[in-house]
């Protein structure tokens, strides 16, 4: 019988759970919305900045907690302030 070979996939490409995207898809989003701050974050995931598109249910308002091992790298990272990330070719 051939055994079947298993196919490593990296975990910022796997969904945490059905109702969050996975971390790549969420991260592109997060950055889009040119915010600064981890304060920033959270004021716009409250929904106080009417100036921003209000929050998908596909992105989680703590992405810290949910991509934690799935691909978080910090809140620069996140939100696009920082220099490179990890999973980034330059």
């Amino acid at each position: 019988m051939e055994q079947e070979q298993a196919v490593a996939v990296a975990p910022e490409k796997i969904k945490p759970n059905v109702k969050y995207s996975c971390f790549i898809e969420a991260h592109k989003f997060a950055k889009g919305l040119s915010l600064k701050s981890r304060k920033e974050w959270r004021a716009w995931a409250k929904g106080e900045m009417p100036d921003k598109p209000g929050r998908p249910l596909h992105v989680p308002a703590h992405p810290d907690g949910i991509y934690k091992i799935k691909g978080w790298q910090g809140w620069k990272h996140w939100l696009g302030t920082a220099e490179k990330g990890l999973y980034e070719n330059s």
